[in-house]
């Protein structure tokens, strides 16, 4: 940085001239304070790059100040190096612990001085660029995040059609690689949940390209049937990716399943994810086509599919494997997918309204203090 500005502290005017002279190699841009009040009333009008600071000063010492400083989030950032005739451990500790960055002990030389100042105004200048870039980007993940909730459906659009119904929706990050999507073309309800390649950002771009591609699929060409939906959806991937010609393994396991509600009728064909329905107390597992939407060449894809009747209670719930794959316990292991079936198990019992939040209440209890591994998305319903 050219010519930074520095903040002097020191109640010995003879020092400030000595430090002032030693800087002037590096800036002529110095303010100065006889006090630490003085200091504090300075940093109400100026940002300075740097600030040296006296630690032995009437009234209010060097440790104090820098601590009210620090208590300060507009200019907490600023780096202090104290200034100091003791060279003890104990006063070293103390200033570091106040917030210093560094110490020059009196009397310092030149040399000394001007090196440890060029350093930290140099990391300083360098975290407030970063500081600025990072906050760029959080600003255009949070349009990304407002961009993806509103490709989603709302929960009640899937209500209206499907009233016993819930949406659980907890991204890893702020956006995600989980996504669903719902289409009302009578007669059928047809419901997909979608966990892409990754989270965050990449996973993000996959679900875009990912529920694009559905909406053109339902909606344009009029295609209902879960299989041939998921084989159109590869397709559609493996163009838009090139994967035919450049490979990559980029791509997305998904459910999906076509209610007609009237006939108690649900067709259902899934890649690489099961579905769970849960009926009389005991949670059924249907499987999915070991091979997902995308990603690596599996020969000639075809996606098979089924159908249930639905009786009376049934529950159905489709999931992504965040929540199986979650680590946490006394033991930090992962919660997996038989526990989770046993959670199902259990929830069925409650009205739909209360399933979603008993299931954050088990993901929370479960992961404790660990991080989020992934992205979670569970939709139940019941005709």
């Amino acid at each position: 940085m050219a010519n930074p500005q520095i903040l002097i502290v020191d109640d010995n005017i003879v020092n400030v001239k000595v430090a002032s002279a030693a800087l002037s190699e590096v800036t002529t841009n110095i303010l100065s304070a006889n006090s630490g009040e003085r200091a504090l009333a300075i940093l109400n009008r100026v940002r300075p790059d740097l600030i040296l600071m006296d630690v032995n000063m009437p009234g209010m010492d060097g440790y104090e100040t820098v601590r009210r400083i620090k208590a300060n989030p507009e200019a907490a950032d600023i780096p202090v190096i104290f200034l100091t005739a003791q060279d003890d451990i104990r006063a070293k500790v103390e200033g570091f612990e106040a917030g210093g960055v560094d110490y020059v002990v009196k009397p310092f030389q030149h040399a000394e001085i001007i090196a440890r100042v060029q350093t930290h105004v140099k990391v300083h200048t360098l975290t407030r660029e970063l500081a600025k870039e990072r906050e760029a980007v959080m600003d255009s993940i949070n349009y990304a995040r407002r961009i993806q909730r509103a490709m989603l459906p709302k929960v009640e659009q899937i209500q209206a059609r499907l009233p016993e119904s819930f949406v659980l929706f907890r991204p890893k990050s702020v956006v995600s690689g989980d996504f669903f999507c719902f289409f009302d073309r009578d007669p059928w309800a047809i419901l997909i949940l979608a966990d892409s390649t990754g989270h965050g950002v990449p996973g993000a771009l996959m679900s875009v390209v990912g529920m694009a591609s559905l909406s053109k699929i339902v909606e344009e060409r009029d295609i209902f049937d879960p299989a041939t939906i998921l084989d159109e959806l590869d397709a559609d991937v493996r163009k838009l990716l090139n994967q035919d010609e450049e490979g990559g393994n980029d791509g997305m396991d998904v459910v999906t399943v076509a209610i007609q509600p009237a006939r108690k009728l649900l067709y259902y064909s899934a890649a690489m994810r099961p579905f769970y329905r849960v009926r009389n107390g005991e949670t059924t597992e249907f499987k999915a086509d070991k091979m997902p939407i995308g990603g690596a060449l599996y020969g000639e894809k075809h996606f098979s599919g089924a159908s249930l009747p639905i009786e009376p209670g049934d529950t159905f719930y489709l999931a992504t494997d965040g929540f199986a794959d979650q680590f946490g316990g006394e033991d930090g292991k992962k919660y997996m997918a038989k526990n989770f079936m046993t959670l199902l198990a259990r929830i069925a019992e409650l009205p739909i309204a209360e399933q979603a939040a008993a299931l954050n209440e088990e993901f929370d209890r479960w992961r404790g203090e660990q991080p989020q591994i992934d992205d979670v998305t569970i939709i139940g319903f019941r005709l």
